[in-house]
């Protein structure tokens, strides 16, 4: 009880992380060069599902990868010179693209999924902002029925893991969600899952609720880590007498983990998948009551408190290259 640690990152991650190892007793300082969540924890869809199980290297990869390779998809976009300097990652990454793999994967993210949604209400409403939460889950949109039988693993998947789905017919679909053009003639609603409509402001709300509970919130952007003898752990940060010390570390800065870690002798076989987003103002408020994956198209819309946020497939390349929204 009372023992040290640090906690590097801000965004949902960390706050989560500071939030449950302060709630086990320990005294915990929460590190970033910025406020909480305005990172990467800002600009993403908000989602809390629990059909976020399948991960992207699956046994129908190699199906697709022919197609994913051609470099022009809405889903999947890559930079040349960055795959060919992570050689190495890719190949591993596609030798896990099988079935045994598949099935120990996700059943591991289904056990973490299934945790983090009962304690995402628990925070909720220790923070006080339940009010950003909708249960009304969200919509996978199929184009095309051809498309709808390529999604048969991911439900299979969602079968064998209980996560509660009901497949839609257009009808059901214009019921559920009347803004929709009437262009999809499959849809398939992931129930039992939650969104909030402000992902920046729950994560802010998380980590307030942290410092009202005795935590520390330090503003340092850390540039280097390194063991303390055999005592615990030296964060430098940017300056030369700007240090933190404690006997244990939890590093959560997402794709700056990477270049941080490295400092003290870890490399991590870690690539960077990009994404982007696009907020959209609404006059009489956002059309949607859930959020809805176009699968087709490529992007999650999802009702925000200030309109519809639109973000995109994944993009490998270096983590601070110029954008290519193309």
């Amino acid at each position: 009880m009372g023992k040290q640690v640090i906690v590097l990152g801000a965004g949902i991650v960390g706050v989560c992380c500071a939030l449950e190892l302060q709630r086990r007793g320990l005294d915990v300082t929460l590190v970033d060069r910025q406020a909480p969540g305005l990172e990467t924890s800002a600009g993403n869809a908000g989602v809390l599902a629990r059909s976020s199980l399948m991960p992207f290297n699956h046994p129908g990869l190699w199906r697709q990868l022919p197609r994913l390779l051609r470099n022009d998809t809405v889903q999947f976009r890559y930079r040349a010179s960055y795959l060919a300097r992570n050689l190495g990652w890719a190949a591993g990454f596609l030798a896990r693209a099988r079935r045994s793999v598949f099935h120990e994967t996700t059943a591991a993210l289904d056990s973490l999924i299934r945790l983090s949604a009962t304690e995402h209400l628990r925070l909720l409403d220790e923070a006080g902002v339940r009010r950003r939460l909708r249960d009304s889950g969200w919509i996978f949109l199929f184009r095309s029925e051809q498309a709808w039988q390529a999604g048969v693993l991911a439900r299979d998947a969602y079968a064998r893991h209980d996560v509660p789905t009901q497949a839609l017919a257009p009808a059901e679909l214009a019921q559920l969600e009347p803004a929709l053009a009437p262009i999809f003639p499959r849809a398939l609603w992931i129930q039992g899952s939650y969104s909030v409509d402000d992902p920046a402001a729950v994560t802010a709300a998380y980590a307030e609720l942290f410092q009202r509970s005795g935590g520390t919130l330090r503003r340092l952007r850390a540039t280097a880590i390194r063991r303390d003898g055999g005592r615990g752990w030296i964060v430098q940060g940017d300056t030369g007498s700007d240090t933190l010390t404690a006997p244990d570390l939890v590093v959560a800065l997402g794709p700056w983990s990477k270049e941080l870690l490295k400092t003290t002798g870890i490399d991590l076989p870690l690539a960077f998948e990009r994404g982007y987003h696009m907020h959209y103002g609404a006059v009489d408020g956002p059309a949607l009551n859930r959020p809805i994956y176009d699968t087709g198209g490529g992007y999650v819309l999802s009702p925000m408190a200030r309109g519809l946020r639109l973000t995109t497939g994944v993009e490998l390349d270096e983590r601070d290259a110029p954008p290519r929204p193309l």
